[in-house]
């Protein structure tokens, strides 16, 4: 039997960050924070990643629209469209909000003098003085 070593890919270190819950300024800054840098290459990865987990909730919702609108036309998929529709909207509505709260999170991170939001250091959480 051969045995395999599992090591992390190097581009894929410190990755695993994730928003827990919803896309709320406290979750989406906690995010930024775990970064514990203020890189502009490092915050600008993060904030694609973030960008585009949250802009996929408004194209979701692009395609409700657009399905839900096609079903609406036929007399046997209005009974769907209909709802479609209507879910379509909440979820471009949803994401536009999620997006607003990426991008305002990262204006204030990358000002943390005028808001006093620090980085953590994860060395220091032992250190005593």
């Amino acid at each position: 039997m051969r045995s395999e070593e599992h090591t992390p890919e190097s581009g894929k270190q410190g990755t695993t960050m994730e928003l827990h819950g919803t896309f709320e300024i406290d979750s989406v800054l906690a995010v930024f924070r775990e970064t514990g840098s203020y890189d502009p290459d490092i915050l600008d990865g993060r904030l694609t990643d973030l960008l585009d987990r949250a802009d996929a909730v408004t194209r979701k919702g692009t395609l409700f629209l657009v399905l839900g609108s096609m079903a609406t036309v036929t007399l046997v998929g209005s009974p769907l469209g209909f709802p479609l529709v209507l879910a379509g909207f909440c979820l471009r509505q949803t994401g536009a909000r999620h997006v607003s709260a990426v991008r305002r999170a990262f204006d204030l991170y990358t000002r943390p003098q005028e808001h006093s939001i620090e980085p953590r250091n994860p060395k220091s959480k032992g250190e005593t003085k």
